[in-house]
């Protein structure tokens, strides 16, 4: 079972190295395809220099070594090349998405569900984008449903609250009358938050709403700024006004 397992681990290394390869665009016949997939072979492989007998010392490089390290930075410096250029159109096919004035389901089926879905990829195109109509398209991808939670650090002692650029896109788009009642929706149905930023951004949000839409997720606000520790991270400049605007 053990070979079994091992022969399918290799087949597995090997599979991905051509799935990569063909997404860059490389030859699977080039020589570094070849070179890359040598990696995949036992007889090959990185185990035969990166173990040592028991506690022996580190064996020193010899010319075979050599040989693989420059064949395997050969490798690199051509993949790496090409996904730079893969990455840079991509970042450019998103640029034109969030520009568009009236996207449309096939323009966020290609945003949410063929484009990689990075996280450096949604914040380049929530945080600069101001087009309102992309709001209802998103929420209904799930775009909204998922702000992140404190991070905590046990050793340290500390809390970080990361930053949510869909909470920012709201808080930016919510004075559109357009999209006002669909902010009000997506405020309503988000998940609870101990993420202060995230709590600020939904107060700047509420606060640009109308106040009969605003009241809409008034309780769940109220309960989150009941967190004493929570209110004192907050900024007073974002929850006066939004005191006087529901009273």
């Amino acid at each position: 079972l053990r070979s079994r397992s091992r022969r399918s681990s290799r087949g597995s290394h090997a599979s991905q190295i051509r799935a990569i390869l063909g997404t860059l665009g490389i030859p699977a016949d080039s020589e570094v395809a070849a070179t890359w997939l040598l990696l995949a072979k036992r007889e090959y492989g990185l185990p035969r220099f990166a173990h040592r007998r028991n506690l022996e010392a580190p064996r020193p490089p010899d010319s075979e070594f050599v040989a693989f390290w420059e064949s395997m930075v050969r490798v690199f410096d051509v993949v790496l090349a090409q996904f730079e250029m893969r990455f840079h159109a991509i970042l450019e096919e998103v640029t034109v998405l969030r520009k568009l004035p009236h996207p449309t389901a096939d323009d966020v089926r290609r945003l949410t569900r063929e484009l990689p879905n990075a996280p450096i990829l949604r914040r380049h195109f929530l945080d600069e984008s101001l087009v309102p109509a992309w709001l209802p398209l998103l929420a209904q991808e799930g775009w909204f449903r998922d702000p992140p939670a404190p991070v905590v650090d046990r050793d340290r002692r500390t809390v970080a609250y990361p930053d949510w650029p869909a909470s920012r896109y709201l808080a930016r788009v919510a004075g559109d009358a357009s999209v006002q009642a669909e902010v009000a929706r997506v405020l309503d149905a988000m998940p609870a938050t101990e993420n202060s930023r995230v709590v600020a951004d939904v107060i700047r949000a509420l606060t640009a709403l109308p106040s009969t839409l605003a009241v809409v997720a008034r309780e769940r606000v109220l309960a989150w700024l009941e967190r004493q520790d929570q209110l004192l991270l907050l900024d007073s400049r974002d929850v006066l006004p939004l005191a006087r605007h529901l009273a």
